[in-house]
């Protein structure tokens, strides 16, 4: 049939593939952190220490977040981190 066009020379369509491939991508990485965030104890080793506090996004190392272990601690939030484990922290 002289119309229609054979298999051979039809192009295929590459700029559907590429964007089904990122879309993919995403799924599966989405996927991924969602598990993460649901089953943590999957992705984390049990006996893994525990952040006690938390620094702020500052240059300043201010303290934000505290645990209760920190302030039992005496630590208080806003104090400024200077060292840990006797070793200077820099920015």
């Amino acid at each position: 049939m002289r119309g229609v066009p054979s298999s051979s020379k039809r192009q295929r369509p590459l700029a559907q593939y590429v964007a089904l491939a990122v879309l993919f991508i995403m799924a599966v990485a989405y996927q991924v952190l969602y598990t993460k965030h649901q089953f943590p104890a999957w992705f984390i080793h049990p006996k893994a220490a525990d952040w006690p506090f938390l620094v702020g996004v500052s240059n300043d190392l201010s303290i934000d977040y505290l645990r209760p272990e920190a302030k039992a601690a005496d630590l208080r939030a806003g104090e400024t981190l200077v060292a840990v484990n006797g070793k200077p922290v820099t920015v």
